[in-house]
């Protein structure tokens, strides 16, 4: 937000059309200055008055400061400063050059040039891989600025270069924001995700493997456990009838003494598949012969004594 409000602040100064416009484009400039402003100098003046990792280490001061260096070195912490006057430099060329267009790409080629210079001599980045992508964003700038001289009237170049030259710098610039997209995908942690599971897979088949050597790993799916389950080992602690735990005699022949089972029953006490009474008339089990029999009531007159 910082650069295009600067720009329309300082190119609304230029236009003088009504005096609420210009309040208005004023206020809006010390808001901005003071946001950007105020966040620096707290970091550099808690820079100044300790040490430097106490910048990354203060959780407050990193959780609302982090934005201005948190993707810089320790030691190039102050390089946000750079492109925050670049860019209100550029504003200026940009909103008070207007008139001259010649001024304009000179001064804005001088510009880039200066950015470009000072990430390669001081490479602020954290890796050289940052470095690298930071560079060729501040060339692939400088490039297309320095192309637009083409557009400059005093040289009279003839329209069909100057289109030419105008899609070159859509190409151009179409290819940093692809390139910057791709950059924008890698660093957003699908690489270090990738490299996780990697970890863990590799980790899991040595141990899988360590496990197999000892015997201990079960190599069966869940898909081997459908059946009939094993019988399990009866508790020892439960106590057993001895006496039903005989043998069954294998010879006609061999002889054995019956004892008594608590769990055994008379034959004659059992009533299954033998012929019920009709209803209202039930027998004792144990005294089939005198049976006592219930008779239906009478459907009118009195009930029998």
């Amino acid at each position: 937000m910082y650069f295009p409000f600067v720009v329309f602040t300082f190119y609304q100064w230029t236009l003088k059309d009504s005096w609420l416009s210009l309040l208005l484009s004023i206020v809006a400039f010390l808001a901005i200055i003071s946001l950007v402003s105020y966040p620096a100098f707290l970091t550099i003046r808690l820079a100044r008055r300790s040490t430097l990792q106490l910048l990354y280490s203060d959780a407050k001061h990193f959780a609302l400061q982090s934005s201005l260096y948190a993707q810089y070195r320790e030691s190039r912490y102050y390089y946000f400063l750079s492109p925050i006057m670049i860019y209100f430099c550029r504003a200026i060329c940009i909103s008070f050059a207007k008139g001259n267009g010649e001024v304009q790409v000179i001064l804005m080629v001088i510009l880039e040039g200066i950015a470009v210079i000072a990430h390669v001599a001081l490479r602020p980045c954290r890796t050289k891989g940052g470095d690298a992508f930071s560079i060729f964003l501040a060339s692939v700038r400088l490039l297309c600025t320095a192309l637009t001289i083409a557009f400059v009237e005093r040289l009279r170049l003839a329209a069909i270069p100057r289109v030419i030259i105008g899609l070159v710098i859509a190409a151009i610039f179409s290819i940093a924001v692809i390139i910057t997209f791709i950059n924008l995908i890698v660093q957003s942690g699908i690489k270090q995700l990738w490299k996780h599971g990697r970890l863990q897979c590799s980790a899991r088949g040595s141990s899988n493997g360590s496990m197999l050597e000892k015997g201990a790993l079960c190599t069966s799916t869940s898909l081997d456990h459908i059946g009939r389950p094993m019988n399990p080992t009866p508790d020892q602690t439960v106590g057993l009838d001895s006496r039903s735990l005989q043998p069954y005699p294998i010879s006609p022949t061999t002889t054995t003494t019956e004892q008594p089972s608590l769990y055994s029953r008379d034959s004659h006490t059992i009533t299954v598949g033998s012929l019920l009474p009709r209803r209202w008339s039930f027998s004792p089990l144990n005294s089939p012969t005198h049976s006592l029999q219930f008779h239906e009531p009478p459907s009118h007159g009195r009930l029998p004594r």
